[in-house]
């Protein structure tokens, strides 16, 4: 569906390069010439990569199916990396172990051949796969191999190992860098969350490493935001 939008998108990145701008603003590709801003709502950074390979002289439809790879490859990464860490030590492991199920969880996962399948479950997700294959929503998917680690850090600074903030500021950071829509969504789960777990925030001084991760991701962003 967004196939031919996102191949746009790519064409005008290497154009903006083309013409000497760094990071791109504004590419001529786009419009029949006129150029786009497409860069203020889907972010541009992880496709530099793919861009250079345009002004390298590869074909846009090969320089699209490597893209389409390289989505596959980030979300069974992002889910492996999770899956690993889930029940993996720390006082997320600690407490887990006082529930049988929870400590059969703990044992699985830290099998790695449970967090593979893990991975290639969420890799073949439906939705996922419909995103890439059939909406080709480069932005969206993109966002999607950060998910598994957003959300692994967010429970960790909430109820684990409250030192893994940076985990939760980096896969912030990632989305906010892939999908504006996918940010607010992720946005309105992690402030829901705190919300709910208000008591323990406070209680617990878990505010500290949210208000961390919050500031990094601010900061690593903050070239996206500045015009």
């Amino acid at each position: 569906h967004d196939g031919a939008y996102h191949l746009a998108r790519l064409q005008n990145l290497a154009d903006g390069l083309k013409s000497g701008q760094f990071p791109v603003r504004m590419g001529g590709f786009s419009f029949n010439g006129y150029g786009a801003i497409t860069s203020v709502f889907y972010p541009d950074v992880f496709l530099y990569p793919f861009a250079l390979m345009l002004l390298g002289g590869a074909s846009a439809a090969y320089v699209g199916n490597v893209l389409l790879a390289a989505l596959n490859i980030g979300a069974a990464a992002g889910m492996y990396a999770a899956a690993k860490r889930m029940f993996g030590g720390g006082r997320a492991a600690a407490a887990a172990s006082t529930l049988y199920v929870l400590a059969a969880a703990k044992r699985l996962f830290q099998n790695r051949w449970a967090a593979t399948c893990a991975s290639v479950l969420y890799t073949l997700s439906a939705y996922r796969v419909m995103d890439v294959y059939t909406r080709v929503a480069v932005g969206e998917a993109m966002a999607m191999a950060f998910f598994p680690l957003f959300i692994v850090g967010l429970y960790e600074a909430l109820f684990g190992d409250a030192k893994c903030w940076r985990m939760l500021a980096l896969s912030a950071c990632g989305i906010f860098l892939s999908h504006m829509l996918s940010t607010m969504l992720c946005a309105v789960l992690a402030v829901g969350t705190a919300l709910l777990c208000l008591r323990r925030v406070i209680g617990q001084k878990r505010f500290v490493p949210l208000a961390k991760a919050a500031e990094l991701c601010l900061l690593l962003g903050l070239f996206q935001l500045a015009p």
